[in-house]
């Protein structure tokens, strides 16, 4: 064999491409003795691989690595998703209670000062009294009272019916 068949032969060797009888040609050409300096890194790959094909396991060897992989396999204790499952819900919960906390506190319906001054009326108010001498501008008084009080209801609905649609994509994310 010339140096350029040696050369493609070696080449299609290192890609994995040879055919058996290929790869008995360079072993017996690597075997002559007489090679040239670049063949010298293969020489020594095949007598590796050759070398390796002669070596012996001991004896169980096959059964303990078949073992091992056997321990690997062994399913996840339930136990432990079971506790993971519990700790994901309580942490959704407790960041939904956080979101409707936060939610509630940045749309209260009534301010603070005006509850305190409605106790306060609650509170002194001991006997009940006219507060208009004018029929009509009592009726007046009642509509606007009522007309706010309607509108601090709706807005109050308002708000319960977006925290009632956050809570269902959760219930659905917990679903699924």
């Amino acid at each position: 064999m010339d140096y350029n068949e040696i050369k493609i032969l070696a080449d299609k060797y290192l890609a994995g491409e040879t055919s058996l009888e290929e790869e008995q040609l360079l072993k017996r050409y690597f075997a002559q003795g007489n090679l040239s300096a670049d063949f010298e890194a293969i020489k020594t790959l095949m007598e590796y691989f050759s070398s390796e094909k002669e070596m012996i396991t001991s004896e169980g060897f096959e059964e303990k690595i078949l073992s091992k992989i056997d321990e690997e396999r062994k399913p996840v204790k339930i136990f432990k998703l079971y506790w993971l499952r519990v700790a994901a819900a309580v942490l959704l919960l407790v960041g939904a209670a956080g979101i409707i906390y936060k939610s509630v506190e940045r749309n209260k319906i009534v301010p603070e000062q005006n509850i305190a001054q409605i106790i306060q009326a609650d509170n002194f108010q001991t006997e009940i009294k006219d507060t208009y001498d004018n029929p009509e501008d009592a009726k007046k008084e009642v509509e606007r009272v009522l007309a706010l009080i309607s509108r601090h209801l709706n807005k109050g609905k308002n708000v319960a019916e977006k925290n009632i649609a956050k809570m269902d994509v959760l219930n659905k994310a917990l679903e699924n």
